[in-house]
């Protein structure tokens, strides 16, 4: 039965390949359950998208269990790189007080929002005036 299993899930990760061509980040992209996770892995070592992808996958819970903490260690890796994607997310699971200690959460989230936005990034702008007009006590 191992050996069945073991069959059924590289068959997916080929039929995942074959049909998303791009290597692990396309592949978990588009389909989770056919991810290959140890390639991805790899991958994060050198790759901000990557990072990112891996960041995703465990905010989400797909294709991993569910883990905030480890979507936030992920997230700030590719952020130090310079990812404004990734300080979006940051500023999202800071504001939303999730993988993070809870000491002013929102002041953290204006913070990796305000580096994005610094840098042209539009959503992150946007997120920051938000909480800015609407917790002006926290400021």
């Amino acid at each position: 039965m191992l050996m069945f299993s073991r069959l059924l899930v590289v068959l997916a990760i080929v039929t995942c390949f074959e049909a998303y061509g791009d290597g692990p980040i396309a592949c978990c992209e588009e389909n989770q359950q056919g991810c290959d996770l140890h390639g991805l892995q790899v991958k994060a070592k050198k790759e901000i998208q990557a990072q990112i992808m891996l960041g995703k996958m465990y905010w989400q819970g797909k294709g991993v269990k569910q883990n905030d903490a480890q979507a936030y260690d992920w997230f700030k890796k590719a952020a130090n790189q310079g990812s404004l994607e990734a300080m979006y997310y940051l500023g999202q699971l800071c504001e939303e007080g999730r993988g993070v200690y809870p000491e002013s959460l929102k002041l953290k989230a204006v913070r990796w929002y305000k580096k994005a936005a610094d840098k042209g990034h539009k959503k992150s702008y946007q997120r920051m005036k938000y909480l800015e007009t609407h917790f002006p006590e926290e400021f």
